[in-house]
């Protein structure tokens, strides 16, 4: 939003056409050099002050107005048009944004005409992360009428299931279901099935698997008996906890193979494996390993002690399940793991064994900060869970149906939160908010608000701007400029409807002269502009122009870098008018207006990042158009 301000009332304000000669010639980039061109006219004054004058033509219907007070800090503008682009013909709202130094927020509501073939829409989106709690909460409902191709593809597609993790465990549940209503497969008209259960014992781990499946007639040859199906499923199966450092018993439970009718090959086997000494062989290679890394530093004591950790971790319940025909495929599993806070606690060591000194592109705040978060989660018992419901069918031929709801809750946050603050860390960010969506007859509405808390918001964020290169020179400049002048408060309403669309912005800046363009001639104080007919006037007043104009020459004043040969200049005795002075009043009174944006109440959270990409998108948009 302030890259906007700026560019509104920055860039074509304050600089204008000041910088006529080419801006790489001065040492500025062509966001400083603006976007009106040369200065129609230059009015010197006996002091050696003076006022440009840009003229711009107006298309009917539309309007502006800017100030601007470089002392007072205060930038103000409105642009209005009567024509709505053709795209945009059919569609209303308002939407009103605030920028400062901690806080932005916007809010705003919308109404379109309904697309022809969305028959109905509801969206409900809703989250918060504070200090206090982080959740979110998503409903989705849409019919898309005569959808044809995609329609034709796809039958029905369902998914649901929930995942929570804690400081120790994490499990999951779910089911996956596709039908499809084309055959995509060329193998026999039989349901190709896998089932994987998998058991934690005292000596190991025993797997319990059932296979159904084609299989070619190069395969053939090691399944037609029970010893050749017996020798298959070792060489895949046993032959794998060897590699690990391990054993495998092998157990076949029922073997069935076939010919069928059109040449494949079909079996039908379930079997268990007893693993054993896995564990102890997998210590062994991580321990190896972690030994032969020059950049830790460990003993062969620390080495075995963090593979052990790793190793502990502690199957609850692991089951698999897939059907697949040649129109359906169904998944499910449920899965549940325990003592992952071992792996956490391996992991905490060998940040701490790290030879950061020695590490090349190793931060050791970073790590330390890692160790931090990983510790507080789990001295706060941190649990998150995080549930899934969506469906896609097809209704009456052509119609596809989309339903879908996920959430997301944390216990314990408020806790975790004060954790990380007893280690030092404050994640800095608060974020807030909300969008519902829904068609109403021939139109679709939509109401949304969106707030970030962050101390030092709008410094943080054009820091990172300037100091960032995929960025380009002019947005580096233009967010350092921004940066070093210290906003105060940004703010924009935009609205538009049948008579036309209209955007006011404003700006308050504790040092606006920090964003004047350097090698100027003449010092910008501050613009204001008037409208006659079609032709809109933009005055940007500007002290110590010459040293004295009563004894400049119109020769002089041409040879300035600041005016070009097509500037006509008036000399003091060559002009009486008066000028239309800054309106800061207006400025003010618009900036100081309450705003109804619910905030955040936090002191912290976790970051986003998602102010900086709305100042990418906003900003990349106005400099694209100059008008």
């Amino acid at each position: 939003m302030v890259v906007l301000v700026v560019g509104l009332c920055g860039a074509v304000v304050l600089t204008g056409g000041i910088v006529a000669a080419d801006s790489q010639q001065l040492g500025e980039t062509e966001v400083f050099a603006g976007g009106w061109g040369d200065a129609d006219d230059v009015y010197v004054e006996e002091d050696g002050d003076a006022v440009f004058a840009y003229q711009t033509d107006l298309e009917d219907g539309e309007s502006t107005a800017v100030n601007a007070d470089v002392a007072e800090g205060l930038f103000h503008a409105t642009v209005g048009s009567e024509d709505v682009n053709s795209d945009f013909e059919n569609v209303s709202g308002e939407m009103t944004g605030v920028l400062e130094s901690d806080r932005f927020g916007v809010d705003g509501e919308m109404t379109a005409e309904r697309p022809e073939n969305l028959a109905d829409l509801s969206v409900d989106l809703s989250g918060e992360v504070s200090d206090e709690g982080n959740d979110f909460d998503g409903d989705l409902s849409m019919t898309i009428a005569e959808s044809g191709g995609m329609a034709m593809l796809f039958g029905d597609i369902a998914t649901s299931g929930d995942l929570t993790t804690t400081s120790d465990t994490i499990a999951t549940s779910g089911e996956f279901s596709i039908e499809q209503q084309m055959g995509l497969s060329d193998g026999p008209n039989r349901t190709e099935v896998l089932e994987l259960s998998v058991d934690d014992t005292d000596e190991g781990y025993t797997a319990s698997v059932t296979q159904k499946q084609a299989v070619s007639e190069f395969q053939a040859g090691g399944w037609e008996s029970e010893q050749q199906a017996r020798q298959t499923l070792k060489s895949q199966y046993v032959a794998t906890a060897q590699m690990m450092g391990g054993q495998g018993e092998l157990t076949l439970e029922s073997h069935d193979f076939e010919r069928l009718d059109d040449g494949t090959y079909w079996i039908d086997v379930a079997f268990t494996v007893e693993y054993t000494g896995i564990e102890d062989g997998l210590e062994n290679m991580l321990a190896g390993q972690l030994l032969q890394e020059s950049d830790l530093n460990v003993t062969q004591d620390d080495a075995r002690e963090i593979a052990a950790s790793i190793t502990d971790l502690h199957i609850e319940t692991f089951e698999f399940s897939m059907a697949e025909s040649a129109t359906t495929t169904d998944v499910s599993w449920d899965i549940a793991l325990e003592e992952t806070d071992s792996m956490t606690t391996a992991l905490i060591s060998l940040i701490e064994s790290a030879d950061v000194a020695n590490t090349e592109g190793v931060d050791t705040d970073e790590l330390a900060d890692l160790k931090a978060i990983l510790t507080a989660q789990q001295a706060s018992d941190l649990a998150t869970e995080f549930t899934w419901n969506a469906s896609m069918a097809t209704e009456e031929e052509e119609d596809l149906v989309i339903e879908a709801m996920v959430s997301s809750d944390t216990d314990n946050w408020d806790n975790y939160v004060a954790e990380l603050k007893d280690r030092g860390i404050d994640i800095g960010t608060g974020m807030a908010f909300s969008l519902e969506a829904a068609t109403q007859g021939e139109e679709i509405t939509a109401d949304g608000a969106l707030t970030v808390n962050q101390e030092d918001l709008v410094g943080s964020m054009f820091e990172m701007i300037a100091e960032d290169r995929t960025m380009g020179p002019e947005m580096q400049t233009l967010a350092g400029s921004i940066d070093a002048a210290d906003p105060d408060i940004a703010r924009m309403d935009m609205s538009a409807g049948e008579d036309g669309a209209e955007m006011e912005v404003g700006a308050r800046f504790e040092d606006a002269a920090a964003m004047m363009p350097t090698r100027l001639d003449g010092t910008p104080t501050g613009a204001s502009s008037e409208t006659d007919g079609d032709t809109a006037t933009l005055y940007v007043f500007a002290d110590d122009l010459v040293d004295d104009g009563t004894a400049v020459t119109a020769a002089d004043v041409h040879a300035l870098t600041s005016v070009s040969e097509r500037t006509t200049v008036h000399l003091p005795a060559e002009w009486d008018r008066e000028f239309p002075q800054p309106n800061t009043e207006a400025a003010a009174e618009y900036l100081d207006k309450d705003v109804d944006i619910e905030a955040v109440t936090n002191e912290s959270g976790p970051g986003f990042g998602v102010v900086a990409g709305l100042i990418g998108v906003v900003s990349a948009a106005l400099l694209a158009r100059r008008q």
